[in-house]
């Protein structure tokens, strides 16, 4: 039944246990910090927020590359960057006063 179930539970013997331990769950408390990033929104934490698949594969298990996702996250940043200078800018309209008979007259505008 062990075998049909495959990496799936822990082996009996220590040092196999601890093998199986560190390649289910690479993230621990010790190197979760290597995946902070910096958000321009407050998060609690100078650093910045933790990278939620970090988080998944903390309390979950299973493989986490930090190498992998780093340069994913930083491709994604790059791309979201490139995509907003390729925006056109647009430059606010002057609001014109409108007239309502319920209001009494002229209201807005500048």
């Amino acid at each position: 039944m062990a075998a049909a179930m495959g990496d799936l539970f822990a082996p009996p013997d220590r040092a196999a246990a601890q093998a199986w331990q560190d390649r289910k769950f690479n993230v621990n408390a010790g190197n979760i910090d290597q995946t902070r990033q910096a958000v321009g929104f407050p998060t609690g934490n100078p650093g910045g927020m933790v990278d939620p698949q970090a988080l998944k594969a903390m309390s979950q298990g299973g493989p986490y590359d930090f190498g992998a996702r780093r340069n994913a996250i930083a491709a994604a940043v790059q791309q979201q960057a490139a995509a907003a200078a390729a925006q056109p800018v647009v430059q606010p309209v002057e609001q014109q006063p409108v007239y309502d008979a319920g209001f009494g007259g002229y209201y807005g505008g500048g």
